[in-house]
């Protein structure tokens, strides 16, 4: 596992292995909108945060069941190891 993820580029000590919402932000722009705060811890014990939208993570999750289908429970749900995400929630 360690090598594989050398040849990708990462440092198989800094690959993330928990991801916590630890807030979320109101945010105003042209139009009031959502961010989530994202604590990314690594093997390593270090950590970090991101913020990003929902649309975002909506996003990514698409293009991860697209790539990877077996483990999006495309032929199986039993194999699906993707975790789903819940409905957006407009507030107003």
């Amino acid at each position: 596992m360690a090598q594989a993820a050398r040849k990708r580029g990462a440092d198989y000590h800094t690959l993330p292995t928990r991801l916590e919402i630890v807030n979320v932000e109101k945010k105003k722009g042209l139009s009031k909108y959502y961010v989530y705060v994202i604590r990314v811890t690594c093997r390593d014990g270090s950590a970090y945060l991101v913020s990003r939208r929902y649309r975002q993570f909506d996003e990514m999750q698409k293009l991860l069941e697209k790539r990877f289908p077996v483990e999006a429970g495309e032929f199986s749900q039993k194999e699906r190891i993707l975790p789903t995400l819940p409905g957006q929630v407009v507030l107003y």
